[in-house]
């Protein structure tokens, strides 16, 4: 296609010489006077304009190169884009939300999508069952749904209050930004559902992971230091990466089975909550 272009615009020019030449010469041929200024002028106006149609093809044909090559540059975009999503998908990865808030991963969003199981993994669960819009009551309505059906099944873990992990991060981020009140809403749960159950670590927790439907699991880290915690807004401002379950070729190498077998880990070897029911925790 390129040898094409250049064809054209070298027969342009060859045409117009050899008409400047027939133009010029013609007149010398059969004639012994000197070659007519019309005849020299028409010769120069005729490779005057050949050239000139020259420099048009030559202009016309370089935008569309340009064109060619910046279609081509995407076209290599979107196919190197392509396979970084193959990529991805292969080891489950396949979205990243900017933040918690206004997601489908936010507690009360969640929890009109759970059917059958949830497992979270965080700090305290307090955005599950504390606040003024009803979260208390639409994990309720969760449980139900989840008792109904054959597999339903429900577990949170979430750090020890009686243990050093969490005097560690009070002492990290302020007695006021690890409360206590959800472990009580936690417990109550368990004791009305048989379908909830709450485990305790004694650690620093990693990250935040939330497991829903056994069909994808998300991750979050956390930021201990107070004053990046409230940075990122209590948590609610936190990226959070989506990983799909193996229910797909696609998903060949999923992570979602090393993250559940690091949570079930983590969950064997965690107490439960009914260990606290005497204490002044759960009063």
């Amino acid at each position: 296609m390129e040898n094409n272009k250049k064809d054209v615009i070298l027969d342009g020019v060859i045409g117009g010489v050899c008409s400047a030449v027939v133009s010029f010469g013609l007149p010398f041929l059969f004639s012994n006077v000197q070659v007519p200024t019309v005849s020299m002028s028409i010769a120069f106006v005729l490779l005057a304009i050949t050239i000139g149609e020259g420099i048009f093809i030559h202009k016309t044909n370089k935008k569309e190169r340009k064109k060619d090559e910046q279609i081509a540059e995407i076209s290599k975009a979107r196919q190197d884009m392509d396979e970084l999503i193959k990529k991805y998908e292969e080891v489950g990865i396949t979205d990243c939300t900017g933040e918690l808030k206004g997601t489908e991963l936010e507690p009360m969003r969640c929890m009109k999508n759970v059917k059958h199981t949830l497992y979270f993994m965080g700090v305290g669960g307090s955005k599950w069952v504390m606040g003024s819009n009803g979260e208390y009551e639409q994990f309720e309505k969760m449980l139900k749904r989840v008792k109904a059906s054959k597999k339903g099944d429900v577990r949170f873990l979430v750090i020890d209050p009686s243990g050093n992990g969490y005097k560690e991060l009070e002492e990290l981020r302020g007695k006021d930004a690890v409360p206590k009140e959800s472990y009580r809403a936690l417990f109550s749960l368990t004791q009305k559902y048989a379908c909830m159950q709450v485990h305790l670590y004694d650690h620093l927790p990693s990250f935040r992971l939330q497991f829903v439907n056994d069909e994808y699991v998300t991750a979050s880290r956390y930021f201990f230091e107070r004053e990046k915690f409230y940075d990122s807004s209590r948590g609610w401002k936190n990226p959070h990466l989506i990983v799909k379950a193996e229910t797909d070729l696609k998903y060949t190498w999923s992570l979602y089975d090393s993250f559940r077998q690091l949570y079930d880990y983590i969950w064997e070897n965690s107490k439960d909550i009914t260990e606290l029911e005497n204490t002044d925790i759960l009063k």
